[in-house]
């Protein structure tokens, strides 16, 4: 698969330019925060049925992360030393991208209604810390080629629409996708 995607975060002011290419994800991230404009560059390669393998992440030309995993839960940092406060998540959520969402969304076969509860590594932009979190989606419903899944992280409840290749289209407040004949359906 090779997709391009233009993404405007609503919560701040930003955009990501995405390329999906064969199994790997590569975005460029450009927003300002309270205190000034970063650049962030991510890379995350995969398996062909959606299973994390590594992640790179650079932080406005500076400071990087860098996580392997072996697909089943174990994560090993840069120099190869096992991270074991992940053990047992298999996706990764990296704050500042939708991209994240894609990966549960597709690891999975869905039906409406039901809900799955995920492991996940959470990558905070731009400080690079990393902690395990659980996620919860629940597959509400099918509309005109868009699927709707109901989010939900520590509280934090939202609804995200996904094309049918499971990237994000519109995820209320947070982000938007440059495409102006789906963007208005889902309005």
């Amino acid at each position: 698969m090779k997709k391009t995607i233009l993404w405007k975060n609503e919560e701040r002011v930003g955009y990501e330019h995405f390329l999906m290419e064969e199994n790997k994800g590569i975005g460029t991230i450009i927003y300002v925060d309270d205190e000034k404009g970063h650049v962030v560059n991510y890379e995350l390669k995969m398996e062909p049925n959606w299973l994390t393998r590594q992640l790179f992440v650079q932080v406005d030309h500076g400071k990087t992360l860098t996580l392997v995993s072996d697909g089943n839960g174990e994560w090993l940092n840069k120099d190869g030393q096992p991270l074991d406060d992940l053990k047992g998540a298999i996706d990764v959520d990296v704050e500042s991208t939708p991209f994240s969402n894609t990966l549960p969304i597709n690891r999975k076969i869905w039906k409406v209604g039901e809900k799955k509860t995920f492991d996940m590594v959470h990558v905070t932009i731009p400080e690079l810390n990393v902690s395990k979190v659980k996620q919860i989606y629940t597959y509400e419903r099918e509309e005109e080629g868009l699927r709707y899944f109901e989010y939900e992280c520590r509280g934090y409840k939202n609804v995200i629409c996904v094309d049918e290749d499971g990237f994000v289209v519109h995820y209320p407040n947070v982000f938007s996708r440059w495409m102006p004949e789906i963007r208005e359906k889902t309005n």
